[in-house]
């Protein structure tokens, strides 16, 4: 009789648990959709990333809440499926076009899943930049000796709207100095910020730059003009 008994309340639960999710599953929600340059020129390469906040605090250990997907040759995109919760869409792409997650603050895309809504499809439209670049002249060659003995010195980049330092890149060197490229909005002062502790830099009209603290040039580009350069000297180090 309890061997009868172990066996009905055995199966009860079988039953009655093959009714319920196990506790902390895997969500299987779906971002996918395009990226639109403004215009409606097609974006064809490059990353979009997908982070977020959960909805629930109990998650599987395999659960995914962030991700990145390749654009395809018809700049649309698909993540893998996601849990439950809130994401935001960034770009990255570096052939000019303004990450909405870097500029316009408050404007990046933000998509929501949730048990009533397991998909979604957006269209990002991105705005197109300028690359402004920052020529470093060194006639003396004091940034190649201070690179030979790996001593930085010299920051140069831009604070976004989502105040994030977004660090120029270097686009060339010669024996006469270095350049610099930051990608900015059109139509908008920004200011090139230009830090150097160990070097003593002038502006174009030879005027000496703060050592201690950030110096910002601003700079505007435009629509439809060619970008300027900002142009800085290098004329010394400083004293330690």
């Amino acid at each position: 009789m309890k061997t009868l008994i172990l066996v009905v309340i055995t199966a009860m639960c079988t039953l009655r648990c093959r009714g319920q999710a196990p506790q902390g599953s895997i969500a299987s929600g779906i971002i996918s959709g395009t990226v639109r340059g403004a215009g409606g020129s097609i974006i064809d390469s490059d990353v979009v990333s997908a982070s977020g906040a959960p909805a629930s605090v109990s998650l599987h250990r395999n659960a995914r809440t962030s991700a990145t997907a390749a654009i395809g040759p018809d700049g649309s995109f698909r993540f893998p499926p996601l849990v439950d919760g809130t994401y935001q869409l960034c770009t990255q792409t570096p052939s000019g076009w303004l990450s909405p997650c870097l500029w316009n603050a408050g404007a990046p895309t933000r998509v929501t899943l949730s048990p009533s809504q397991t998909s979604a499809n957006v269209n990002i439209v991105l705005q197109k930049g300028a690359f402004v670049n920052v020529r470093v002249d060194d006639p003396g060659q004091f940034l190649s000796a201070a690179d030979s003995k790996s001593v930085a010195g010299l920051l140069i980049g831009v604070s976004t709207d989502s105040f994030v330092f977004h660090t120029a890149a270097l686009l060339s060197e010669d024996t006469s100095g270095k350049t610099y490229r930051v990608l900015i909005p059109f139509d908008r002062s920004i200011g090139i910020v230009v830090v150097s502790p160990s070097f003593q830099l002038t502006n174009a009209s030879g005027s000496l730059l703060a050592a201690s603290h950030g110096n910002a040039i601003p700079v505007l580009v435009p629509s439809g003009r060619p970008p300027p350069t900002v142009t800085l000297r290098v004329t010394g180090k400083t004293n330690p």
